[in-house]
C-alpha cells in the first residue's frame, strides 16, 4: 500500500508540472504573438488589453527616447493628459502614422506637441480624433540591440550567443538534477 502511494505521488507531480509548464508556455506564446501582432499590424488603433507597443522611428525624442527605442502606450482619454507627458497621435505630416511627442501646451483646440530634440513645436494641433494614448513605459535597450545586430559580430553576440547560453543552461540543469537523483538513490 505504501509503495502505491509512493508511485502515485511522482506521477501526480509530473502531471501537475506538465500542466503548469504547458499553461506557462501557452501564456508566453500568446503574449509574444499579441505583442508582435500589435507592433506589426498596419493600424495604430489596434490596442491589446488597452496597450500598444511602438518602436521610435526617428531621433526627434532624443535623448530620453532614442531612435528604435521600445515604447508602451496606454489607450487613455485626452482629458487625462497633462503638459509634459508623452503622447502617441496620428501625425498628419507623416500621412496619419503614429508619432510620439511631448505635450508642451493644452489649448481648447487640442494638444501642442514637440519632439524633445526638435527646435520648433509641431505644426499640427493634436485633436481628440488624432490622439492614440499616453506613454507608460519605454526602454532604449532595443535601440542598442538594433544597432548591435546591424553587424555580423553583433548578430553572434545578440542572437546566437544567448541561444547557445540557454541551451547550455538547460543541459547543465538537467545534468545536475540527474546527479542529485543518483545521490538520493545511493
Amino acid at each position: 500500500m505504501g509503495s502505491m502511494t509512493g508511485n502515485r505521488q511522482p506521477k501526480g507531480r509530473k502531471v501537475r508540472r506538465a500542466i503548469v509548464n504547458s499553461f506557462l508556455g501557452l501564456s508566453v506564446a500568446i503574449v509574444f504573438l499579441a505583442a508582435a501582432w500589435a507592433l506589426f499590424s498596419n493600424t495604430d488603433d489596434t490596442f491589446i488589453f488597452g496597450y500598444k507597443p511602438y518602436i521610435i522611428a526617428s531621433e526627434s525624442m532624443e535623448p530620453a527616447f532614442m531612435k528604435y527605442a521600445f515604447v508602451l502606450v496606454k489607450k487613455d482619454s485626452p482629458g487625462n493628459i497633462k503638459a509634459g507627458e508623452v503622447i502617441a497621435f496620428r501625425a498628419a505630416p507623416i500621412r496619419g502614422k503614429a508619432a510620439l511627442h511631448r505635450v508642451v501646451d493644452i489649448t481648447g483646440d487640442g494638444f501642442i506637441t514637440k519632439g524633445d530634440a526638435n527646435k520648433r513645436i509641431d505644426e499640427q494641433i493634436v485633436t481628440g480624433d488624432a490622439f492614440l494614448g499616453r506613454e507608460v513605459w519605454h526602454t532604449n535597450l532595443t535601440a542598442t540591440l538594433y544597432k548591435l545586430v546591424q553587424t555580423p559580430g553583433g548578430v553572434v553576440f545578440a542572437v546566437i550567443f544567448p541561444c547557445l547560453a540557454i541551451v547550455l543552461l538547460v543541459f547543465l540543469i538537467q545534468t545536475l538534477r540527474r546527479l542529485s537523483r543518483r545521490k538520493k538513490l545511493e
